[in-house]
């Protein structure tokens, strides 16, 4: 009975957590109800497939996990009917029941996965934590961090799934689906419509968790492969510092086109040297290296995005192949299914491109196996491509459902999906130089001792590495390759990575450490520092408004219609998080973007110049409104347009158009 209330100890003193979120205030109460989807869940699955041993990865894989079943889960419930708010609080209360209930009946019988020595927790948790705590730092002392980049947007998102269900439209350009992953933004959206309404403050949670799972899981995938604490710990800290480590001392480069370019001279110089600054992309860009694509790891892990979680289910994937080519476990399988179909639900540019490389490379391997015996079996390969092609299958039908506006024809933009380059290759050198170094010894013993997991290993990480530089995408998205090739690359480097570090640092005395220092931790630090001191946040509109204009939004939050549609000038996204608001137009952006159609997008562009500047087409515009089926809102801002009065059109047309709002200079009309 001890050891079943030993088991039950952390489900039920996580439980009194939540339990306890309505009484603690803003972020301690974000963070106490965040268990209820971001742990419950996926415990209940883990406690399943993780396996029986004293070592078995639980909580890790429970952890990894748990967003992919609650959002699934949610959307299940939310299409077939049921509202946002009880469908959640159902998958919460469902997870911490059979969570509880899988931990009572769990048998302690040694499983195959007591082969594995017990983890070493100051680095499988250790050294996450501690990176999740720095990488906060920004985001609790400057409010633009929570808010900054693509954020902003899935801030939007995630309100249009809490006020209007699914599947969601774009907020951006009301009337049109989305065309873009959601799992991420549901998912937000769940713990949203629990309580405490800030989604900006769950993405901050969800990175800071997702942080602690990424290094975690890169010890467990370093601790199967190589079976010793110290590889694995090697792999731990070598995904926390490895990528891009150095590329910040190739920033001279950057000079050369100043010294011997077409344009060339001191003033050249000057403008380059000037370009250091705080902001926060200026300074991702001079601490990658020069002219490649952005690499930065702790980056990823403190904007609002799917992408971190996306690779979490990378990891997975490739942690339960390992160990079904290893160990023939048939949980695996599973874990590959679901990381196969995670990486698709939260991230299709992750998804589409690591599961075609993953099948090649299980083809490959089974070819060679005819030369090489010592190989993965064929058997066990055709397993894992068929599992592979079962979580694909669950996805494909969201996935089709969300690539289906991004075809030429509608955004207008050419599909050169092929297009080889020296851009990718050269990210690729620089960004990955140190730990493949540190992989060249760890890749001879897997020869060596032949390997068939880390043989497996090595070919996905030379096949992402052709298709990284053979495939271009539009918005540069194919620089998260670059992630998709390093992940796999520091689980191989860990076995030397500590031993090698040791050792240099024995040779060379205490000075040693700036080698390590300059290599590993300069570009972080500064990149935490930029992100805290970033003077952006004293400019930035959604943190710097007008007067009257928080009012504004209140009142179109609360006295406008859920359906309603605004129309903002230049583009405005601010009030699609505000008032929680759907837009006519809330973009400067192309079709590239996110699948826009091309059309669409110029029409309501037009528009909006009209409404805007000379109104001399007053009648179409608000036939353009009408065939939307809405309630339309018409907002001007005071200082948009200094000297004229562009709203006096709308004025001369009381038959279309009536003032609804006038206060602090802000004016909103509603379409008749």
């Amino acid at each position: 009975m001890s050891g079943v209330k030993a088991r039950l100890r952390p489900a039920l003193l996580l439980g009194l957590v939540t339990l306890s979120a309505p009484w603690l205030p803003g972020l301690a109460g974000q963070a106490a109800l965040y268990p209820a989807l971001g742990v419950f869940p996926g415990m209940a699955l883990a406690s399943l497939l993780a396996g029986r041993g004293p070592g078995a990865p639980r909580w890790t894989l429970g952890l990894a996990l748990s967003p992919l079943v609650s959002a699934a889960a949610g959307a299940l419930l939310v299409l077939g009917g049921m509202s946002l708010p009880a469908s959640s609080l159902l998958i919460a209360a469902a997870g911490f029941v059979l969570w509880v209930a899988g931990e009572a009946l769990r048998s302690t019988t040694r499983g195959p996965d007591s082969v594995e020595p017990a983890p070493e927790l100051r680095w499988q948790v250790g050294l996450g934590a501690a990176f999740a705590a720095a990488a906060a730092i920004p985001a609790l002392v400057n409010p633009l961090r929570p808010i900054w980049a693509d954020a902003w947007i899935h801030g939007g998102l995630v309100w249009d799934i809490v006020r209007h269900g699914l599947p969601p439209e774009d907020p951006r350009l009301a009337g049109l689906r989305l065309n873009y992953v959601w799992f991420f933004n549901l998912y937000i959206a769940q713990l949203v419509s629990l309580g405490w309404r800030d989604p900006f403050a769950y993405m901050a949670i969800f990175n800071a968790v997702n942080l602690v799972v990424c290094l975690s899981l890169a010890y467990r995938m370093g601790l199967t492969l190589w079976r010793d604490r110290t590889a694995a710990a090697g792999a731990a800290a070598l995904t926390a510092f490895g990528l891009s480590a150095g590329a910040w001392l190739l920033w001279p480069g950057r000079l050369v086109p100043a010294l011997a370019g077409h344009t060339r001279g001191w003033d050249e110089v000057m403008a380059e040297l000037h370009s250091i600054r705080l902001s926060s992309l200026p300074m991702l860009h001079h601490l990658s290296a020069p002219f490649g694509h952005i690499a930065s790891f702790i980056d990823k892990f403190t904007v609002g995005t799917a992408l971190s979680y996306a690779w979490i289910q990378l990891m997975v994937f490739l942690w339960g192949s390992l160990l079904w080519v290893r160990d023939g476990r048939r949980a695996a399988l599973a874990w590959v299914a679901v990381g196969a179909a995670g990486m698709l639900f939260f991230h299709g540019v992750v998804g589409l491109s690591v599961i075609p490389v993953a099948l090649g490379t299980f083809g490959l391997a089974w070819l060679l196996s005819f030369r090489w015996s010592w190989l993965p079996a064929r058997g066990r390969l055709v397993a894992l491509a068929a599992a592979t092609l079962a979580g694909a299958a669950v996805a494909t039908p969201y996935t089709a459902s969300i690539s289906a506006g991004w075809s030429a024809q509608k955004t207008g933009v050419p599909d050169h999906y092929f297009w080889p380059g020296w851009m990718m290759p050269w990210t690729l050198v620089t960004a990955l130089a140190v730990t493949a170094w540190f992989a060249r010894w760890p890749l001879a013993r897997i020869v060596r001792e032949r390997s068939r997991e880390g043989a497996l290993l090595a070919l996905f990480v030379l096949g992402m590495t052709a298709f990284a530089c053979v495939v271009d995408l539009p918005q540069n998205n194919e620089s998260k390759f670059v992630f998709q090739v390093f992940f796999p690359l520091a689980t191989i480097g860990g076995a030397a990575f500590l031993p090698e570090l040791r050792a240099f640092l024995a040779r060379r005395g205490a000075l040693a450490w700036a080698v390590p220092a300059l290599l590993f931790l300069f570009a972080p630090a500064v990149t935490l520092v930029t992100y805290a001191m970033d003077p952006e946040r004293h400019t930035a509109p959604a943190l710097n408004p007008a007067p009257g204009e928080e009012a504004m939004y209140a009142w179109l939050r609360d006295r406008t219609e859920n359906d309603a549609v605004l129309v903002d000038a230049h583009g405005r996204d601010l009030a699609m998080v505000k008032a929680q608001r759907r837009l006519w137009v809330g973009t400067i952006s192309g079709p590239e973007k996110a699948g826009f159609p091309l059309r669409a997008l110029t029409e309501r562009h037009a528009v909006a110049e009209d409404l805007y500047g000379p109104g001399a087409a007053i009648e179409h515009d608000a036939r353009a409104l009408a065939s939307l089926g809405r309630p339309v809102y018409v907002l001007y801002r005071p200082g948009d347009s200094p000297g004229r009065a562009p709203w006096e059109a709308l004025e001369r047309r009381p038959d279309l158009f009536t003032r609804v709002y006038d206060r602090d200079g802000f004016r909103i009309y509603r379409l008749r």
